[in-house]
């Protein structure tokens, strides 16, 4: 049986209650939350059988780019394998294990392609948009952040609740290709919708470093801790930002 996520997206999960969990996992995955970790656990333990669960904490793992969690991330993958012979996953579930795959194998431009193609097919995916993105800047990849970003953009409406957070993306991919006054204009707006987007408030914060504007980023980072308090590890980024 399937469900529909808050962003209207089937989710191959048979209870309201595993969805609802889900949705807090997405939204963790998008505002860098220390909480992500217990929500996707709880995901995996009331649904085992979601390949998508499994494939995602493989993908994290990957983002996190540490080379002992490669090993976890492969046993991530085996067990989404094995869900789907239990319960078979949607299209578009299935291609995120198929992004995984490449990853691990070494190909993480083709799991950003992978990301793209999901985003031609499903282009309110605020999970996919976020992942592509994160690769493409372990990558070096500012030109290919901006386009994916833009390019689905306009799907990221007033009514999408990620709509701060894919601003947030897009933020940083303006300032990483030279055009500040763009970024800090989309970082900005990009918290007025997700009040906890700290890469959005990272975004602001490398123009106002990139523009000399030292007393600014420490007005734009003290004034906005909510926005990086409840962040993972990445919180510590944001700090020694303040200490620049």
């Amino acid at each position: 049986m399937a469900h529909v996520d808050e962003f209207g997206l089937t989710v191959t999960l048979d209870n309201p209650a595993a969805v609802a969990t889900w949705n807090q996992t997405v939204h963790g995955v998008l505002a860098h939350a220390a909480s992500t970790p217990c929500a996707l656990s709880a995901v995996r333990e009331e649904a085992p059988e979601f390949a998508l669960g499994h494939a995602m904490r493989g993908l994290c793992c990957m983002i996190l780019g540490r080379g002992e969690l490669v090993d976890i991330a492969r046993h991530d993958l085996d067990n989404a394998r094995k869900a789907l012979d239990e319960d078979p996953a949607t299209e578009r579930e299935r291609l995120y294990l198929e992004a995984l795959e490449a990853w691990l194998a070494g190909r993480p431009s083709q799991a950003t392609h992978i990301m793209d193609r999901i985003l031609v097919e499903w282009p309110r995916d605020a999970l996919a948009l976020k992942i592509g993105h994160s690769i493409r800047f372990m990558m070096g990849d500012p030109e290919g952040m901006r386009r994916s970003v833009a390019s689905v953009l306009e799907h990221f409406g007033e009514d999408h609740p990620a709509r701060g957070y894919a601003l947030g993306c897009h933020a940083f991919a303006l300032e990483e290709t030279g055009d500040m006054a763009a970024a800090e204009a989309a970082g900005k707006q990009a918290l007025q919708y997700a009040p906890d987007d700290a890469w959005g408030l990272h975004a602001v914060d490398h123009v106002y470093d990139m523009t000399a504007r030292a007393a600014d980023g420490v007005d734009w980072i003290t004034s906005n801790r909510a926005a990086w308090e409840g962040a993972n590890n990445f919180r510590f980024h944001l700090w020694w930002h303040l200490a620049l």
